[in-house]
C-alpha cells in the first residue's frame, strides 16, 4: 500500500464515529483470524503429507 493511500485512509477514518471504527476493526480482525486458521491448517496438512511421504519412502 502506498503512503498516499494510507494517509487518505487515516483521514477518512478520523471522521468516522468510534462505534463504526470498532465495527470495522472487528471485521478486519475476523478476516485476519480466518486467514491465520487457514494458513495453520494448510501448514499442518503440509507437515502431515511430508511425514507420510518420509514414512513411505524412507521407512
Amino acid at each position: 500500500m502506498k503512503r498516499a493511500d494510507i494517509n487518505a485512509l487515516e483521514k477518512t477514518l478520523a471522521h468516522l464515529p468510534v462505534d463504526l471504527k470498532q465495527h470495522l476493526a472487528n471485521q478486519l480482525l475476523g478476516q485476519i483470524n480466518a486467514q491465520s486458521h487457514t494458513l495453520l491448517e494448510t501448514a499442518s496438512q503440509r507437515h502431515l503429507v511430508d511425514t507420510i511421504y518420509q514414512f513411505i519412502f524412507t521407512g
